[in-house]
């Protein structure tokens, strides 16, 4: 067994991207695995094998487990069938090679496909019609927690498209994979239906060595080279769609590649990607593949926030212009250290200028001065959050090069903060709708306002709202993110800010309860805000936002939710406290997770 202490993973991982671990252990036995779990199963704790799915958004703060239990043997033979055993560390492609070799057959369409034989049976793996599932006879796995070794039947391990039993909720990180079996056969049983390889059925004495050696070839012509080009292999899923769905896709945009599955129609996610415009697509270190738009790679440099942001990027041109929501098939470990937000409006009910208003704000030609109805987009990890939908929405997004969103905070129902809702259509791609987090009585305002939307039999194209209805406990918006609830009064009114992390953001508060101030003290940035000057009913001014500040003690402070009251933003900005800033429209800030 080897130990090695604040690891660089750049060169154990196939994106090569400069992340770290804790400790990274190689094991070389079972018993060494047991002795592992042993001495570091108190923490965070992974397996990985070659890192060829993985994606680290941030170094991992506890023990990686590499497998080097490495050898491949015949275990019995039935009939025309052999089983044949390797253990988890043993390398796919060297796998493969190996049965090929011996003229066994149901793994050739599978050669070139980097990782380990253990992530095989975790990730069940596929390409050109085969899936492991397919061969994998059994699975034998070790317990994290107790150290029991159990073998499974290729039925217990419940196999999907690249899903198993063992990425389960409840599952993922319990079992280490050791040992997996594969039912093989000794006479051709040949898979030719996928594209490039059907030409191969017309040679009259085919073998597993050829399927091999042209699989290989269009690997090889259209992926990357992972000693030399970091990346994961293919980033997303295929999606599987309804043939209704297919139809009117097909009615729309002619003629879509795709495949019949059981369930529906498998369309590939290289077309969809292309099609909407992002092959070769380059955002910081990271890129499109330009040969194959499936791929995302590292062109030198790229960080785990580049890689994801593209990602968003892709998920959320495909959605729009497909209604076809991509899923990654990399697995991305952690979130990024830092999020972003980007402030889409910052003004009030009004906005900025005032209809009819001829002062120095109003008039003023600095775009710092303009401002759109309080709105935000918040960026983090997987994860693209708006808070607040105002009749500016549309403007908003079309101003920020449409961005992708897939959560919706609302603060209250009041129409300066939820009269673009209607505008969320392009971004309802979900089958229930795109979720929206909200108090009870802001439902009940949205159901009233927009019946057309929630009625049983909604007219095609009108906008799906997932209401999912929230107290004062926080939340989960997914992938683990939190969302804590930060009561405010608005005049009479109860209106909740939120927490992301060390971000707190609080509009159309009058007062702020002491216990709301408690859960937000110390926070790294607080956007709040400021109506104007003078004092108003429902809203602080400048001077009660400011001593709102000085209780938190944020390292710094966004002020938002102006009126063309507040004056100039080139005068008042040079007056505040140092830690205090004006915000303004298209603005956007990093912010520590």
């Amino acid at each position: 067994m080897e130990i090695y202490h604040d690891f660089d993973l750049k060169d154990v991982t196939t994106f090569h991207l400069s992340v770290r671990a804790r400790r990274y252990v190689c094991y070389d036995s079972v018993d060494e695995l047991l002795e592992a779990l042993r001495d570091f199963g108190s923490g965070p704790l992974m397996a990985v094998g070659e890192g060829s799915n993985l994606l680290f958004a941030c170094d991992y703060p506890g023990t990686l487990l590499r497998s080097r239990i490495c050898y491949i043997h015949e275990s019995r033979e039935e009939g025309d069938e052999v089983i044949v055993s390797a253990g988890s560390g043993v390398s796919w492609d060297d796998f493969v090679s190996w049965c090929v070799s011996r003229g066994y057959y149901g793994v050739e369409n599978l050669s070139y496909i980097p990782g380990t034989v253990g992530a095989s049976a975790v990730q069940n793996v596929g390409a050109y019609g085969v899936e492991a599932k397919d061969v994998i006879d059994s699975v034998t796995t070790v317990e994290v927690a107790t150290g029991r070794q159990r073998v499974w039947s290729v039925e217990e391990c419940l196999y999907g498209y690249r899903d198993s039993v063992f990425k389960r909720p409840g599952n993922v990180g319990r079992y280490i994979v050791t040992r997996v079996s594969y039912r093989l056969s000794r006479v051709p049983r040949f898979v030719l239906d996928y594209g490039p390889l059907r030409e191969l059925a017309a040679l009259p004495s085919l073998t597993a060595a050829d399927v091999r050696e042209r699989v290989i070839a269009i690997r090889r012509a259209k992926l990357p080279e992972p000693a030399e080009t970091g990346s994961a292999g293919s980033f997303f899923k295929n999606p599987v769609i309804s043939r209704e769905k297919y139809g009117m896709l097909c009615a729309r945009f002619g003629e879509i590649p795709h495949y019949d599955v059981p369930d529906g129609v498998k369309v590939p996610a290289g077309w969809l990607i292309e099609h909407a415009g992002m092959k070769g697509c380059v955002l910081g270190g990271a890129q499109v593949y330009p040969l194959q738009s499936l791929v995302i790679v590292n062109r030198g440099g790229a960080t785990p926030r580049d890689v994801l942001q593209l990602m968003g990027k892709v998920i959320g041109r495909v959605a729009m212009k497909y209604h076809i929501l991509l899923h990654p098939e990399v697995n991305i470990i952690g979130r990024p250290s830092v999020m972003t937000l980007t402030f889409l409006g910052t003004g009030t009910s009004t906005g900025v200028p005032q209809i009819g208003c001829d002062c120095a704000t109003c008039r003023s030609s600095d775009p710092r001065d303009s401002r759109l109805r309080a709105s935000a987009l918040v960026s983090v990890g997987q994860r693209s959050i708006l808070i607040d939908c105002g009749p500016d929405f549309r403007s908003q997004m079309l101003a920020a090069g449409s961005p992708w969103v897939d959560t919706v905070l609302l603060t209250h129902s009041h129409y300066d903060h939820v009269g673009g809702i209607d505008d969320l259509r392009p971004y309802c791609v979900q089958d229930d709708g795109i979720p929206v987090y909200c108090r009870a009585d802001v439902a009940d305002d949205l159901r009233a306002r927009l019946p057309y939307c929630f009625s049983e039999h909604p007219y095609p194209g009108v906008p799906r709202f997932d209401l999912r209805i929230v107290d004062d406990r926080p939340f989960d918006v997914g992938d683990g993110l939190a969302v804590t609830p930060l009561p405010v009064i608005h005049y009479r009114l109860l209106v909740i800010g939120f927490r992301i992390g060390s971000l707190a953001y609080i509009t159309d508060a009058g007062t702020v309860p002491g216990e709301t101030l408690r859960m937000i003290h110390g926070v790294d940035t607080l956007v709040i805000n400021a109506l104007r000057h003078t004092p108003h009913i429902s809203h602080m001014n400048l001077r009660q936002a400011l001593d709102v500040i000085k209780v938190v003690s944020p390292r710094v402070a966004y002020l938002t939710h102006l009126s063309h009251e507040m004056g100039l933003h080139a005068d008042v900005e040079p007056t505040l406290p140092p830690n205090v800033k004006i915000a303004y429209d298209g603005l956007t800030i990093e912010v520590p997770t």
